[in-house]
Formats: C-alpha cells, sequence, structure tokens
C-alpha cells in the first residue's frame, strides 16, 4: 500500500504508478517523428517507461535479497542446532 502524504493526492491521481510496457510504448509513438507538437508527451512516456523499468529493477533486488536472507536465515539455524 501506498502510503499519501498530504498534497500527494493530486500527483497519484495525475501520475499513476508504472504499469505494462505495452502501455506505455505505442506503435504511434514509435512511428512518429519527434516535433514541437509531440515533445512533451514523448518525453513523458520516456519517464513512465523509466519509471517502471527503475520498479522493475527494485522488485528483483528485493526478490534477490529475500532468497538470500532466507537462505541465510536456514542455514544459520540449521548449524547452530
Amino acid at each position: 500500500m501506498i502510503s499519501v502524504e498530504s498534497g500527494e493526492e493530486g500527483l497519484l491521481k495525475k501520475y499513476q504508478p508504472p504499469r505494462s510496457i505495452d502501455a506505455i510504448i505505442t506503435y504511434d509513438m514509435l512511428s512518429s517523428p519527434l516535433s514541437r507538437e509531440n515533445y512533451v508527451h514523448k518525453m513523458h512516456k520516456l519517464i513512465e517507461l523509466e519509471d517502471l523499468k527503475r520498479s522493475q529493477i527494485i522488485s528483483r533486488c528485493v526478490y534477490s535479497l529475500s532468497i538470500q536472507l532466507g537462505y541465510f536465515h536456514h542455514y544459520y539455524y540449521q548449524s547452530s542446532s
């Protein structure tokens, strides 16, 4: 659950948490050249993509750490008994 501090509710409504890569990168985004009219939209999509990748990397690190801690816990308590 995301804890929301005062003043952040509006930001969470405007900027949703990362979704899937298919929702971020579309054929239209890739096929249309960068212009003054679509610059802001494309930059927002790139930031969204960066947030998604960062979230995936952090999730992998947390998962890996939990496995390592579980192994350590198991090994430590097996050897001390």
